[in-house]
C-alpha cells in the first residue's frame, strides 16, 4: 500500500452540501485546504445521493441563504440555459422552502472547478480512519484504494454527514431516534417543479379565474388514454392528480377512433381552451 504525508491548513473532512462549500470559502481567503471525499463528486445528497433540489435561498419574501451556495446554483443554471425563477413569483402555500432544482452532472462539475480555481486540494474514493491529536495539530489518516493517506492540519471541519471525524476522535454523538426516510425524486413533462405543490397549483387555479383564462361553470372534458398525468388548456398546465378542480367525478368512457377515451365531467368548473388547443391535452 502506497504511503503519502501531506500538510495542509485545514481539512475539510467531506465534500457533501456543507463540505464543498467550506472548502471553498476556505480556499478563496488564502488557507490552504484539502477535501477527503468517500464518493466520487461533490455535493453529496443533492448529487450523489439523488436529492437534486437545494432548498431554502428563499424564504417566503426574502432571500435567505445567498454566498457561494447562490453563486454555485446560478452558475448551473446558466450553463444548462434555463432561467431562475424570481422568489417573489413563487406562492408559499405548502412549504416556506424555495426548492430549485438542479442538474447533477452539471452542478457537481462546476462545484469542483471552482474548488480547484480556489486552490482546494481534493482526494475523491478516500474515508476517514483515525485522528490523532500531535503537538497543536491534527493526523488525520485516510484510506483509499491502495492508499494510505495522512495528513496534517491545524484545523478540521467534520462535515461528513456521518459524524466520522467526531467518531474517530472518540467523542460523543447523539443519534436521532427516527431516521429521514427515503426521498422519491421524479420530473413529470410540461410540469414547474419549482410549483408541484397541492396549495400552488390551487392558488393557480384561483388566479387563472380572476384572470379570465378560466370561468367557473359546468363543462365536459375528455382526456386520451395516452394521459400522463396533466393537460394543458389555454396556457395553464394542471397537474390531475392534485385536484384542483373541485368536485370531479369519472363518467362512461367515449370510443373514438383513437381508442377508448375515458372522461371526467367537472360539476363545479369549466375550463377554456385555445383555439389551437382545442381538441387535444
Amino acid at each position: 500500500m502506497r504511503a503519502v504525508r501531506e500538510h495542509v491548513e485545514l481539512l475539510v473532512i467531506g465534500g457533501g452540501t456543507a463540505g464543498h462549500i467550506a472548502a471553498i470559502q476556505a480556499a478563496r481567503e488564502g488557507v490552504t485546504t484539502s477535501v477527503i471525499e468517500a464518493g466520487t463528486m461533490l455535493g453529496g445528497t443533492m448529487t450523489e445521493g439523488g436529492v437534486f433540489m437545494p432548498n431554502h435561498f428563499h424564504s417566503t419574501d426574502q432571500p435567505v441563504v445567498q454566498g457561494i451556495p447562490w453563486e454555485l446554483f446560478v452558475k448551473s443554471r446558466e450553463v444548462e440555459g434555463i432561467p431562475i425563477k424570481p422568489a417573489e413569483r413563487r406562492r408559499p402555500v405548502d412549504t416556506p422552502g424555495y426548492y430549485s432544482h438542479i442538474n447533477v452532472p452539471i452542478y457537481a462539475t462546476i462545484a469542483e472547478a471552482e474548488a480547484l480555481e480556489a486552490g482546494v486540494i481534493l482526494h475523491y474514493g478516500e474515508f476517514t480512519g483515525d485522528i490523532q491529536a500531535v503537538g497543536d495539530s491534527w493526523e488525520v489518516t485516510s484510506y483509499g484504494r491502495g492508499l494510505i493517506r495522512t495528513t496534517i492540519a491545524r484545523e478540521i471541519i467534520d462535515a461528513s454527514g456521518d459524524a466520522d471525524g467526531a467518531r474517530a476522535l472518540g467523542l460523543e454523538v447523539e443519534k436521532a431516534p427516527q431516521r429521514q426516510p427515503g426521498t422519491l425524486q421524479y420530473r413529470i413533462e410540461d410540469i414547474d417543479m419549482q410549483q408541484v405543490w397541492k396549495g400552488e397549483v390551487q392558488q393557480l387555479y384561483e388566479e387563472a379565474l380572476q384572470s379570465g383564462r378560466l370561468e367557473r361553470g359546468t363543462g365536459l372534458i375528455s382526456i386520451p388514454t395516452r394521459f400522463s398525468g396533466c393537460c394543458r388548456w389555454a396556457g395553464i398546465t394542471v397537474p390531475m392528480s392534485m385536484a384542483v378542480i373541485p368536485q370531479m367525478r369519472r363518467c362512461r368512457p367515449k370510443r373514438t377512433s383513437e381508442g377508448v377515451r375515458p372522461c371526467f365531467a367537472y360539476t363545479g368548473s369549466s375550463m377554456k381552451r385555445s383555439p389551437e388547443e382545442n381538441g387535444r391535452c
